[in-house]
C-alpha cells in the first residue's frame, strides 16, 4: 500500500472536480477528506462527477469525513473502489479540499 494526499479547488460550478486523475485503474482501501478552516461555503464529495449539494456528503469548514473499506483490510482483499471515482464540489472557487487516500501499490 502507498498513501497520496493532495488539495482540490472548487470550481463553483456545477461540474465536479475529480481529486485524482492520474491513473484510473489504481484500487483504494482508505480515503479521508477535510475541508480547509478557512473555507466561506460547504463542500460536497462523492463518487461520481454529478456530485452537488443534493447527492454528496456536506462538509462545513473544519469538517472531515474518512472511509475505511473494512472488508478489503481484515480480509486483505483488494478494493473494488478506484481512486479516480472521487469528485468534489462547492460554492466558492475560494474553498479546498484537502485529502489523503491509502492505495494499492
Amino acid at each position: 500500500m502507498r498513501p497520496l494526499t493532495g488539495t482540490a479547488n472548487s470550481t463553483a460550478s456545477s461540474n465536479a472536480t475529480m481529486l485524482y486523475t492520474s491513473d484510473t485503474n489504481t484500487r483504494v482501501f482508505a480515503v479521508s477528506f477535510k475541508a480547509r478552516s478557512g473555507n466561506s461555503g460547504k463542500i460536497y464529495v462523492g463518487g461520481d462527477s454529478t456530485v452537488l449539494a443534493a447527492t454528496g456528503y456536506e462538509l462545513s469548514a473544519g469538517n472531515e469525513w474518512t472511509l475505511a473499506f473494512s472488508d478489503v483490510q481484515s480480509n486483505n482483499l483488494p478494493s473494488t473502489v478506484k481512486a479516480h471515482v472521487w469528485h468534489m464540489s462547492g460554492a466558492s472557487t475560494s474553498d479546498k479540499l484537502d485529502w489523503n487516500m491509502l492505495l494499492e501499490t
